[in-house]
């Protein structure tokens, strides 16, 4: 009597809402497989697959090759319920079709032997998703009880709060004033994440997530959040949190979507009327102690201008010449754009590209909230997914950024320190930032005129190709027969 060979399929999801993991389903179906007195076969298993992703699972696939591949006229594989081994009609139809027989350890089987096995197959799939779909209803139910009760509904805390609203002090502070400097225009979202990195702080953790350090794109989206001001978003609708400390008003909350939108659509809402005494404010450092120079002014209209370190007997500096130098320096970065754009993917076409994307996987998040959802899935795996999400956005935003940034610069192409001047002093910074990091100010001396040699430049990406470009064609000036031909 030939003994029948039963092989083993169990999978497990991220967002596993009940349920064994794999290794307790796999110890079960050996259980059955040898209260049958039958012989074990292969183990397939898919770990961490999940159901709402459409992901390949290799195991599942490699056991439909091997059940097509095999002599045997029938391919018995055990699991432990069929909700884990299909994710939608398709699944079943393939598994039967490649000559598979299933086995449940509930005593359910899925084989199409007769025309009622069929039937019943095919039944036990639809209530399997009726229950999901079923369970999804109550969930979608309690997640708006918990948002209408004004329950915050994150898995974890928000940076600068505890999860009953509280401040984490240090947290906080740290993003009133960096709202304040934001909001004034003195620092970026990559000028915020560089100081609250330096300072030690990083995104909340919980588990093997968040912990991360800052970048502009995470700062930028931490800034969108209604939970600011005292509110959060469930599929559109804004619910108050109910006994929760904001950290920012409203108004300081709209000012702050302005200044993203505009970096978006580089549309200003209000002509800009400020004076050219604060073009470096803060984007120029002291070289003693490293932080933010300001503006400063002795005496009425006329008087002197001066850029100094807030630290007592740092460095001071008139401001005239050092703007002269700087904006001198930057339109002869930026005469080289031109050539070194002509050398690299048409901006505009990679700008829509990376904005494509950006949309096919914004779409892709909604299409897979909406089945999470209705999955009943827990919000922990659903903030876990939207955490992802937000990483993968963040990286879309960044590059959007400096594409559009690097439109920007093509705008003085050709620009002489007359025609800089003129231009709206928000565009000249916004520009500046475009092309340094950073910009260190050492000391002039006592008694000594200023040079340019006090100027310490840290490039951004593109400021090194423009810097890189302009040196070649500084040398290429100094040394013109090294270039030419032979006579």
């Amino acid at each position: 009597m030939t003994t029948t060979k039963a092989h083993i399929y169990a999978r497990i999801s991220r967002d596993r809402t009940d349920g064994l993991n794999v290794a307790e389903q796999i110890v079960a179906c050996e259980n059955f497989i040898k209260n049958r007195g039958w012989e074990l076969g292969e183990t397939y298993s898919d770990n961490s697959i999940s159901a709402m992703s459409g992901a390949v699972r290799p195991g599942f696939e490699k056991m439909l090759k091997d059940a097509e591949d095999s002599s045997d006229t029938v391919t018995f594989v055990v699991y432990w319920k069929q909700s884990r081994l299909e994710r939608d009609p398709d699944d079943l139809d393939r598994f039967l079709l490649a000559g598979c027989e299933g086995y449940a350890t509930d005593g359910t089987q899925a084989n199409v032997k007769t025309a009622s096995s069929e039937l019943m197959t095919k039944m036990m799939s639809l209530y399997g998703r009726f229950e999901q779909r079923n369970k999804a209803d109550f969930q979608k139910q309690a997640n708006l009880r918990i948002a209408k009760a004004g329950t915050y509904r994150g898995s974890i805390r928000p940076f600068g709060q505890r999860k009953d609203g509280s401040w984490v002090e240090e947290e906080a502070e740290a993003v009133i004033e960096a709202a304040e400097k934001i909001i004034a225009g003195e620092w970026s979202f990559f000028r915020t994440s560089e100081v609250w990195n330096l300072r030690g702080l990083k995104t909340p953790q919980t588990g093997k997530q968040g912990g991360k350090q800052w970048t502009s794109g995470t700062v930028r989206n931490y800034f969108t959040r209604p939970r600011l001001y005292g509110y959060q978003d469930y599929k559109g609708t804004l619910y108050e949190l109910k006994d929760w400390k904001p950290i920012l008003t409203k108004e300081q909350f709209d000012a702050i979507q302005v200044k993203i939108d505009s970096k978006r659509t580089g549309f200003r809402t209000s002509n800009v009327t400020r004076h050219d005494v604060r073009l470096l404010t803060a984007l120029i450092q002291c070289a003693d102690c490293g932080r933010g120079m300001n503006a400063a002014q002795r005496g009425g209209p006329g008087s002197t201008r001066s850029y100094r370190c807030p630290s007592t007997k740092h460095v001071t500096i008139i401001a005239e010449p050092l703007e002269e130098a700087i904006s001198e320096f930057s339109l002869h970065l930026l005469a080289q754009h031109a050539e070194v754009r002509n050398q690299q993917e048409s901006t505009t076409r990679r700008l829509a590209t990376v904005q494509g994307e950006k949309l096919s996987l914004t779409k892709e998040h909604e299409e897979w909230l909406d089945e999470a959802i209705e999955a009943g899935l827990k919000p922990s795996i659903i903030a876990n997914k939207e955490s992802k999400f937000e990483e993968e956005i963040s990286k879309l935003d960044e590059e959007i950024l400096t594409l559009q940034q690097d439109k920007t610069v093509s705008i003085f192409e050709g620009f002489k320190l007359e025609g800089w001047n003129a231009s709206p002093i928000e565009l000249r910074r916004d520009l500046l930032q475009t092309l340094y990091s950073g910009i260190t100010i050492s000391r002039v001396g006592q008694g000594k005129r200023f040079s340019p040699d006090v100027i310490d430049y840290k490039f951004t990406p593109l400021g090194e190709r423009l810097r890189d470009e302009y040196l070649k064609h500084e040398m290429d000036a100094l040394h013109p027969w090294e270039n030419s031909d032979a006579i």
